[in-house]
């Protein structure tokens, strides 16, 4: 496992996830994009390191010119768990022996699992265990992920996009994380 000069984990032993990006040449013939690293940056986020691969802020995503590209180089650093009014595909790993967080996101994310296995905890007590190849649509709901293994990293990867604010009788339900009293990663 990679650590930052805090000792602060960057990287588990599953590696750093790459993306390849294609584009058009000026002729109009397929190819690989060099506009974006093939890496993706990293940032640790208690017990967890985020890797967003690609964000679009519109829908239609407008690609004429490169303008989604050009968009992705500005991203200002992730703060927090979830970006904010934009679509968002991303690798998670889950680092074992971490607390989970209870955490909700004015979001609809849509999840599988690629390695390892992940409890999801809802508020309301009920819980499942996923395991690789399990998908998971999470819509809006106070939810918490927990890696279980006790060596062993969970890798998923997400595609989250914006909602409308859930409305559970006459309450608007917002963004909120839990945080445990355990310090993390």
């Amino acid at each position: 496992m990679e650590k930052d000069e805090n000792s602060k984990p960057i990287l588990s032993e599953l590696g750093r996830p790459r993306r390849y990006i294609t584009d058009h040449s000026a002729d109009g013939k397929s190819v690989f994009s060099n506009t974006l690293e093939e890496e993706i940056p990293s940032v640790a986020f208690h017990g967890t390191i985020i890797f967003d691969a690609f964000v679009s802020s519109q829908t239609p995503v407008e690609m004429n010119g490169g303008a989604d590209l050009k968009a992705m180089q500005e991203l200002p650093q992730l703060e927090g768990h979830v970006r904010k009014d934009v679509t968002t595909v991303r690798v998670v790993d889950w680092l074992p022996g971490q607390v989970a967080i209870m955490h909700r996101s004015v979001s609809i994310d849509y999840g599988v699992l690629i390695s390892g296995e992940l409890e999801l905890a809802l508020d309301s007590g009920e819980s499942r265990l996923l395991k690789p190849g399990d998908v998971v649509i999470q819509r809006g709901t106070n939810h918490a992920w927990r890696n279980p293994h006790p060596t062993k990293t969970a890798r998923g990867l997400f595609v989250t996009a914006p909602c409308v604010p859930l409305v559970i009788n006459g309450n608007q339900l917002d963004e909120h994380i839990e945080w445990p009293e355990t310090p993390s990663v």
